[in-house]
């Protein structure tokens, strides 16, 4: 079916979707006062954390910090895609998708717009890169020929045109259905900065977008292991190599978003580093990263390479099979675990047994994979010289420890104003229409919400949560949605008016300030000599 699917039918499908009947065709829930509770269905665990709202149209884990809403859900637990999981509640609702065309009238986030003018321009890279000698020359010394910088689209933007990546060879970046969803550039010679990226946009994130992905699934039918780089250049020397199976991060930590992507393409991911500390601390985020997403049937490895080399140089030198022996001697998700801790600890004395202990354990507690986690409190039971019933104690007690994936939100008003406003979206009704607009730090996003429900009666924390899916706050808006504040609900809607209160008497301070500063200089206009004794008078 053409066409683009509307943003007022997803979120007419969200407000018509029971997300407990949804979510409850999959894992049991019980109910617990307003909400449903089970055992997260993405992380092992004992005792239930996983809650699911009706009233709020949302699902959060207080274990592992999942959250969303009725589209997210299916997404994560089903592995779909966003258009199959909007397809599928339709579905059940018995509903058509109405499509839009691509009119000026009627433009969403999810236009084709975005992508049309994108693969115009890798097009023109294309055509540039064939009448450019130097280019060509650059590519051909660094191992690449014909074939591989067309599987890529590699072009080259001309250094006599206004353009972002002028007098670089631009690689560009497609998503999952091998759509150009944004660009990559390389300078030629050494010049600073080496790699520029495009910025993000409604369709090209950082944090969820690999380069070579797309390649990668078009060459292999079957990944049986993906390789994460660091560089483009990695990514199509490792394919000039024989070796087609390479992904890159754009200039970013690998995030859970990455990894949750391949470990549904594949069942080993081989993180490749440099050897040093620069790049051992980028494995451990890595590591970090991978634990809340692992399962039994899934492996990560970590390849450090030697002093100085990257996958481009090191395959050239050695050639392709000496690296894959390389990547088949790659160390073990646990082995570079223990290894790293052993470094933080001295595991021959008592106190440094202890130590190791505390250290290990809020790690251990997030892992996802429940077979994988009691064999590493077996380990760590074995190494601490300790009883493995001893250890789930202390993991019972040390619940308050913070685990990667659920680091503690620092509380600021601005913070705990957004935080209220999107788990009791009614509360837009007592806001009134006259408020002043700040300028204080994290106050767009708080007007953007309020502007959203102002414009969207009877919205829940489902839309909302919709709607920023694909902005670059979708992350803060997810972690503000499921926070525990701490305001009791009888609270809230004093709290949330005393919070705007104290946010327009900051706004109107910071207005009196700065036109005090102009008045010092002289350099008031009549209108802010008015404007500034109307806020004197406020005040």
């Amino acid at each position: 079916m053409s066409g683009l699917i509307s943003r007022e039918f997803i979120n007419e499908l969200i407000n018509r979707t029971d997300i407990v009947e949804l979510v409850e065709a999959r894992v049991p829930l019980k109910k617990a006062g307003r909400n449903y509770q089970a055992c997260c269905p993405f992380h092992a665990e004992k005792s239930p954390s996983f809650t699911v709202s009706s009233v709020k149209q949302f699902y959060h884990c207080f274990g592992c910090g999942v959250s969303g809403n009725a589209i997210g859900f299916l997404m994560a637990y089903d592995r779909m895609e966003f258009v199959d999981a909007v397809e599928t509640l339709a579905k059940q609702l018995g509903l058509n998708i109405p499509r839009e065309e691509n009119t000026h009238k009627n433009k969403s986030l999810h236009t084709v717009d975005l992508y049309a003018p994108l693969q115009k321009s890798s097009e023109r890279y294309q055509q540039a890169l064939r009448q450019s000698p130097k280019a060509i020359e650059y590519l051909k010394n660094r191992g690449l020929n014909g074939e591989i910088a067309k599987i890529y689209q590699i072009g080259y933007s001309p250094n006599d045109q206004y353009d972002a990546f002028r007098d670089r060879v631009v690689f560009p970046i497609r998503d999952r259905r091998g759509r150009v969803v944004g660009f990559g550039g390389r300078v030629l010679d050494d010049r600073l900065p080496k790699y520029i990226n495009s910025s993000d946009s409604p369709i090209f994130h950082k944090s969820n977008i690999l380069y070579g992905l797309y390649e990668a699934r078009q060459a292999n039918r079957e990944l049986k292991k993906i390789i994460i780089v660091e560089g483009y250049m990695d990514v199509v020397s490792l394919a000039a190599s024989g070796i087609s199976y390479a992904v890159a991060t754009l200039g970013t930590a690998t995030t859970t978003q990455h990894i949750s992507q391949l470990f549904q393409q594949t069942h080993q991911i081989i993180f490749c580093f440099d050897g040093d500390s620069a790049g051992r601390k980028a494995a451990w985020r890595a590591l970090e990263s991978t634990l809340t997403v692992l399962r039994d049937d899934v492996e990560a490895r970590f390849l450090f390479l030697p002093d100085g080399e990257d996958p481009d140089s090191l395959v050239k030198k050695e050639g392709k099979e000496i690296f894959l022996t390389r990547l088949d001697q790659s160390q073990s998700l646990a082995d570079f675990f223990w290894s790293h801790l052993k470094t933080q600890a001295n595991i021959h004395s008592i106190e440094g047994r202890a130590q190791y202990t505390k250290l290990a354990l809020p790690y251990i507690e997030s892992i996802s994979a429940p077979i994988f986690k009691e064999m590493m409190l077996d380990q760590l039971a074995s190494a601490v010289r300790l009883e493995k019933s001893q250890l789930h104690q202390f993991v019972n007690s040390t619940q308050n420890i913070s685990a990667p994936k659920t680091a503690k939100i620092q509380r600021t008003p601005m913070r705990l104003a957004i935080a209220l406003l999107l788990q009791n979206p009614e509360l837009i009704h007592k806001i009134s229409a006259h408020t002043q607009s700040l300028a204080l730090s994290g106050s767009e996003l708080l007007e953007s919400i309020i502007i959203l429900l102002r414009e969207n009666s009877g919205w829940t924390t489902g839309n909302l949560l919709e709607v920023f899916r694909e902005k670059s706050e979708s992350e803060l808006v997810h972690r503000l949605s499921a926070w525990d504040h701490g305001v009791p609900e009888e609270g809230i809607v004093a709290e949330f008016l005393d919070i705007l209160s104290h946010l327009q008497k900051l706004q109107r301070q910071k207005n009196i300030e700065k036109l005090l500063q102009k008045a010092n200089q002289n350099d008031l206009s009549e209108l802010e000599r008015v404007q500034l004794q109307a806020l004197l008078a406020e005040k």
